[in-house]
């Protein structure tokens, strides 16, 4: 847990407590959990009320609360520092929203979720991307946001020792591989295939090191292939609009608008019966 300095803290007082008894542990990470859920909600509730949208808060909440993906920070004990990220970025995000100020306080947090987890340093450009996204966006405010950034980032190089993690081939083979190419078509997979995890959450693993996802090593390997032939094929359905639009309807058999450029496209082709179904279709 190298660079999760607070999250080592909290442990540490967490043995005083408990000692070798992994019960205490796991009832920490529970209710810590619990906290950063609580925090999710109120966050989403804020973005809700700054975008004026129809009410997502709550579904959003529970998916957060609930989604198995976070079954690995909350069960392991060293899952700790991502917790403890979460409820220190949400409190600053929430400080920032409500607020509407750069402030003292939401510079304490974002240093305490950077120390509890290295990517708790990202809470910055989230600010950023709220303030873009609502139009509040000032010069002042973002150059002292972009000064926080830099700062913390060099207090975390310093405390590290300006050294980053090591890792072994048998951790991340990725690192290891010769050809950028490769480590590019890799990397990407990795994060095509978590985006995968978040979406349809199946075949869950606690580790994925040590060889869990093998390199991608040839360009007819199965997972550069089957992207590229689904775009084959999709492409060929977009070839002219009599495709296109009957594609469409496989998807949605009662769009009036595509049944209606439907009977033009089989009109102008000669096929009036067709059209005239297809227009009849459009307005009912």
């Amino acid at each position: 847990m190298h660079g999760c300095e607070l999250a080592i803290l909290i442990l540490r007082l967490n043995y005083k407590l408990c000692g070798t008894s992994t019960l205490g542990y796991h009832a920490v990470n529970t209710f810590l959990n619990a906290i950063s859920s609580v925090l999710f909600y109120k966050f989403s509730k804020q973005l809700e009320n700054l975008f004026d949208t129809f009410d997502i808060a709550f579904p959003a909440s529970v998916l957060f609360t609930i989604h198995p993906i976070h079954t690995e920070a909350v069960a392991n004990i060293t899952g700790r520092a991502e917790i403890l990220m979460t409820i220190f970025a949400m409190a600053a995000l929430i400080n920032f929203t409500k607020r509407k100020s750069f402030n003292a306080q939401f510079s304490v947090l974002v240093v305490l979720a950077t120390f509890s987890k290295e990517q708790g340093l990202m809470t910055i450009p989230i600010a950023l991307c709220i303030d873009f996204l609502t139009k509040t966006m000032s010069l002042k405010r973002s150059g002292l946001l972009l000064s926080l950034f830099f700062v913390i980032g060099a207090l975390r190089f310093w405390v590290n020792g300006f050294q980053s993690a090591k890792f072994t081939k048998l951790d991340n083979p990725t690192a290891f591989i010769e050809s950028r190419f490769y480590r590019v078509v890799n990397y990407s997979y990795i994060w095509l295939y978590h985006l995968y995890l978040l979406v349809l959450p199946a075949n869950l693993c606690f580790d994925y090191s040590m060889g869990c996802i093998s390199p991608i090593s040839s360009l007819f390997d199965f997972r550069i292939l089957s992207p590229v032939l689904i775009c084959t094929g999709r492409s060929g359905e977009w070839i002219n609009e009599h495709s296109l639009y009957s594609t469409g309807l496989r998807v949605c058999p009662m769009n009036a608008k595509i049944h209606y450029n439907l009977g033009k496209v089989m009109g102008d082709s000669g096929l009036t019966k067709d059209a005239e179904k297809n227009y009849w279709n459009a307005i009912k």
